[in-house]
């Protein structure tokens, strides 16, 4: 029983996985039509913007 309910738990997180990266990875407009209150953010910088990079450690 414990082995089903830990592969109903994978399944269901990758479902909820999957669902995220693809609202993540959408362009704003085509979230307006489904999710309105996208509208009231501005539009997010890629995450391949030259801007972002991890975290340096210090010393």
């Amino acid at each position: 029983m414990n082995v089903f309910l830990w592969i109903v738990q994978a399944v269901l997180a990758a479902m909820f996985a999957m669902a995220g990266v693809m609202k993540a990875t959408q362009p704003k407009d085509k979230l307006v039509g489904r999710l309105p209150w996208t509208a009231d953010f501005s539009q997010a910088p890629s995450a391949s913007s030259a801007s972002w990079s991890w975290p340096q450690p210090s010393g």
